[in-house]
């Protein structure tokens, strides 16, 4: 297989990844990127996810992304 790579699609819901100050306040995702490449039985993905800070001040975050 070759390498896949999706455009950046706006979000309007939940993908499982946050992005949450330290006070709770949630960043919106503005869009996420996945690229995938599978070969001989490995694969490698990269998920990349875009948010946008819709407060003045720079905020301390963490990211949350749930796994099974």
């Amino acid at each position: 297989m070759s390498t896949q790579a999706a455009k950046m699609i706006p979000t309007t819901h939940s993908t499982g990844g946050r992005l949450v100050t330290i006070d709770g306040r949630t960043l919106p995702l503005r869009g996420a990127t996945l690229r995938a490449d599978a070969r001989a039985g490995i694969a490698r993905v990269v998920l990349e996810q875009r948010f946008v800070n819709p407060y003045e001040e720079p905020l301390a975050v963490t990211y949350l992304m749930p796994l099974p």
